[in-house]
């Protein structure tokens, strides 16, 4: 989706760098988390993770419609 904002113009590389590293430290959270929990996420947890990407989410949107 990333690769698709930026062909179509609607982000700039440097916007797509921070949103590349959005993801990757979401993604480290991610890992934090199974980790601390023993290799399983709590609800609570999975909750959080999916309201970082759908921030990230609408963030793309509105870029590609705005």
């Amino acid at each position: 989706r990333v690769d698709r904002s930026i062909r179509g113009g609607w982000l700039s590389r440097r916007e797509a760098r921070d949103i590349t590293g959005q993801m990757r430290r979401i993604r480290q959270e991610d890992r934090r988390l199974e980790y601390q929990d023993h290799g399983r996420l709590r609800p609570q947890d999975r909750a959080y993770l999916d309201g970082l990407l759908n921030n990230l989410s609408q963030r793309l949107h509105w870029a590609e419609h705005n």
